[in-house]
């Protein structure tokens, strides 16, 4: 009988627990379902199967939007806004298919000169934001225009050179018809936001989205965090 009760004790809980796992993390199940759904239906659209090169080509060509969305994410969950992401990238784009040689310490040196350049642009938009008080709309919309006049000062017509050993490392197969790199660098990123969202920066980045003058009075820097969440 005690067996029998302690058991129908557990049951509510079991479900409370389920119900509040579902509604948490209901936005990446949705995801998940959305993608499921998407790739289901590229299978019964395409004339073969769908195959380890169709799903390595998918995750390239998108792995570059998500690592990109997956860095404004920083700033919209703070409650601000950027519109400069993609001209952003775009020079990064140009300085690294500009500078780009076969030397291995040069391609080194440029891939950190990129991170560089990425996070001054980001710094940029966030100090404007953070200490000037300027509205992150106009910030950003002025900084992309900015960025892409300067991306196009560097390279104002199609072309570059990007060493095929240099891509193979980045958008190739780690292990060949097993497992792209995209995926890894995919992997990692959202194992590095998993970190991020357990650690009080996290907790700093939800409060100052949900109040920043509340932020503000317990103590969070929020001038600092947003000039951080730029450079992301």
């Amino acid at each position: 009988m005690r067996s029998k009760a302690g058991t129908a004790g557990r049951r509510p809980n079991e479900k409370g627990a389920l119900s509040f796992f579902l509604d948490r993390n209901r936005n990446v199940l949705l995801t998940c379902l959305v993608f499921a759904v998407v790739l289901f239906t590229t299978n019964l659209a395409t004339s073969g199967s769908y195959s380890y090169y169709d799903f390595s080509s998918n995750l390239g060509t998108g792995g570059t939007l998500a690592l990109g969305a997956a860095g404004l994410t920083f700033v919209i969950l703070a409650g601000g806004v950027d519109l400069s992401g993609g001209a952003v990238i775009s020079l990064v784009n140009v300085l690294v298919g500009t500078l780009l040689t076969d030397d291995p310490l040069n391609q080194l040196g440029v891939s950190i000169a990129a991170i560089v350049v990425g996070g001054l642009a980001g710094s940029i938009n966030g100090w404007l934001v953070a200490y000037l008080r300027m509205q992150p709309v106009v910030v950003t919309l002025a900084t992309l225009f900015i960025f892409q006049g300067a991306a196009l000062l560097i390279l104002p017509i199609p072309g570059g050179y990007v060493p095929s050993a240099f891509s193979d490392r980045l958008a190739g197969d780690l292990i060949p018809g097993v497992l792209p790199s995209v995926g890894v660098i995919l992997a990692v990123a959202l194992a590095v936001w998993s970190l991020v969202k357990k650690s009080r920066l996290g907790a700093a980045i939800y409060a100052i989205g949900s109040d920043m003058e509340a932020a503000r009075a317990r103590g969070i820097s929020a001038g600092s965090r947003f000039e951080r969440l730029g450079v992301k």
